[in-house]
C-alpha cells in the first residue's frame, strides 16, 4: 500500500504556535461541554473589570478637588494682584491728563 504523503518542513515557531492553538481549543471545548451540560463556568471575560470602591472613589474626588481648589486660589491672587487700585491722587492724575 502506497501512501503519497508530503512533509513540509515545520519551525519551532509554528510548533509552539500550534501548541497554543491547540491547548485554546480543548479549553474552548472544555467550556462548551460545560455550558451544554448545565454546569455554570466562571470566566475572566464574565467577570468584567473591577470597579473602585466607595472609599476609593470618595479619596479620589476629594483630591481632585484640592487640586482645583488650589489652582483656583493661585489664579484669583494672580488677578488680584494685577489689579490696579485708584487712589485719589491717581485718579486726580487721570482727570487732568
Amino acid at each position: 500500500m502506497s501512501t503519497n504523503t508530503i512533509v513540509m518542513p515545520v519551525t519551532a515557531a509554528a510548533l509552539k504556535e500550534a501548541a497554543v492553538v491547540v491547548e485554546q481549543i480543548e479549553s474552548l471545548q472544555g467550556r462548551l461541554n460545560a455550558l451544554l451540560n448545565g454546569e455554570a463556568t466562571v470566566s475572566s471575560a464574565s467577570t468584567g473589570r473591577r470597579g473602585m470602591g466607595p472609599k476609593g472613589r470618595k479619596a479620589v474626588s476629594e483630591a481632585q478637588k484640592a487640586r482645583w481648589a488650589k489652582i483656583h486660589a493661585e489664579k484669583a491672587a494672580k488677578e488680584k494682584a494685577a489689579t490696579v487700585t485708584l487712589t485719589p491722587v491717581s485718579e486726580a492724575e487721570t482727570v487732568t491728563a
